[in-house]
């Protein structure tokens, strides 16, 4: 396994995009691929990875990208096994963003990121006003979900994501 830049990922997809034994995987949900995603990258989600792990079988090369990192981290030790030299795209789409790579963006679609922000902060004041209001579990829900976020901040995995991910709308 070999980590990868931006740049060095990019010099790649240019090379090999027409390579069959050559393979770029976003792993991030599919939710978040619709969003925003670099073009000639294959979408299968972290959570997805085993069962395609056969497709795999006749790769030389696979290069793994995510938001940032994590997950492209996680999905190398899914992949460990494979006989393919695996390139491990650590800063992932932030990176390939801040450097102003072109990417593909579905319009009037919010990112998973405001989604989740949008839902814990009205969660968060929902209990607040609860409480206020005289209910006294509405302080309950906002800590419920402070722990929520503090937990994916620390870990890089978010449950209220992985929820979203799954919603219709997201698909």
């Amino acid at each position: 396994m070999k980590h990868v830049n931006a740049h060095e990922f990019h010099e790649a997809l240019l090379a090999k995009k027409d390579n069959p034994k050559v393979k770029f995987i976003d792993v991030r949900t599919a939710g978040e691929y619709k969003t925003i995603h670099i073009k000639g990258v294959q979408n299968i989600p972290l959570s997805e990875l085993g069962p395609h792990h056969t497709e795999f079988t006749e790769a030389e090369e696979i290069y793994i990208q995510c938001a940032s990192g994590n997950r492209s981290a996680q999905a190398v030790k899914k992949l460990h096994d494979t006989t393919a030299k695996i390139y491990d795209f650590c800063g992932g789409l932030t990176e390939w963003k801040a450097l102003e790579y072109p990417v593909i963006e579905a319009k009037g679609v919010i990112p998973i990121i405001r989604q989740v922000m949008i839902t814990a902060g009205s969660l968060i004041l929902v209990g607040v006003i609860g409480q206020l209001l005289g209910c006294p579990y509405g302080v309950y829900l906002a800590g419920f979900v402070g722990a929520g976020l503090l937990v994916a901040g620390i870990s890089g995995w978010c449950g209220m994501a992985t929820i979203l991910g799954k919603m219709p709308w997201n698909q």
